[in-house]
């Protein structure tokens, strides 16, 4: 018999709280290394971008292409570009649409050009990662909400499973209750002999 006042908690209550602990850590591991790995993804994928829009730039350069044509065909739905020519007239611009301050990477340099409209012109290219920074945002929602229906469901079943997995446990628990109470002559009577 426990002393009077050290409660004790049922194995079936023990067991359900660790499973379900467990579960909600490996969830929430789980949305953190998505989380990660969508960060290095999107900070790759604008690297890529500026590092291509940056080679076109240079081949423009050296194509000798009019300095308009060049910023037309620079910018694109996430790239925007402006062209600072050596004679000071700036072309394109970089605030035509808002945008959040965190998802904007910036490149900015000099131009080698055959012509002097271009040769030593410095450009700037800035990549708005916005729609992928969206994307992210919108993947981690559905995770979210996932993990929460996960774990509800899981508050559900867990305890109806442990409960009949620990049937027999409960069997005997009422057995020696029952024989500490004078009734030694019980015995438990398993339907399968192993």
């Amino acid at each position: 018999k426990a002393p009077k006042g050290l409660g004790t908690v049922s194995l079936w209550r023990r067991v359900t709280i660790a499973v379900t602990t467990m579960f909600v850590a490996v969830v929430i591991l789980m949305i953190v290394v998505v989380n990660s790995a969508f960060s290095v993804i999107v900070n790759r994928s604008v690297t890529v971008v500026l590092n291509e829009q940056t080679q076109f730039a240079r081949e423009l350069a050296i194509k000798d292409t009019p300095p308009a044509d060049m910023v037309d065909r620079l910018q694109t739905r996430s790239v925007r570009v402006r062209l600072v020519l050596p004679d000071g007239r700036v072309l394109g611009g970089l605030d035509h649409r808002p945008r959040v301050e965190r998802t904007i990477r910036l490149r900015t340099f000099r131009l080698s050009a055959p012509s002097a409209a271009l040769n030593g012109a410095e450009l700037t290219l800035a990549v708005d990662g916005q729609l992928i920074f969206g994307v992210r945002a919108r993947v981690l929602r559905v995770l979210v909400i996932v993990a929460v229906v996960a774990a509800m469901l899981m508050a559900v079943i867990v305890p109806l499973v442990v409960k009949y997995a620990l049937a027999p446990l409960d069997d005997m628990t009422r057995l020696a209750r029952s024989i500490a109470r004078g009734r030694r002559g019980e015995r438990l009577w398993p339907e399968a002999a192993d």
